[in-house]
């Protein structure tokens, strides 16, 4: 698997950084951990998208980045939303 970032990108940031610093590191720990074996595991291929989508967000984003779910309107990211006649028809999607 190919890394998301360079070493040197990373780098720059990494020289300051304290895992002290951030908050509820154990639970983002437990979380990634979970998002790991699913992966490994084969779970996530035996998934639809749309079933993964929408938690994986939840989880990396808020739960992990600490996105604030208050503030989306400083968002760019934007969850889909299936129209009721795709949910009953998969054919369409």
């Amino acid at each position: 698997m190919q890394p998301i970032f360079s070493n040197s990108f990373l780098s720059h940031y990494l020289a300051e950084f304290k895992l002290s610093s951030i908050t509820n590191i154990r639970t983002k720990i437990l979380i990634i951990k979970g998002l790991i074996e699913e992966l490994e595991s084969g779970k996530l291929q035996s998934l639809k998208e749309e079933e993964i989508k929408p938690r994986f967000l939840h989880q990396f984003f808020g739960d992990i980045l600490d996105f604030n779910y208050n503030n989306i309107s400083n968002w760019f990211l934007r969850e889909e939303k299936n129209l009721l006649l795709m949910q009953q028809n998969p054919i369409l999607h």
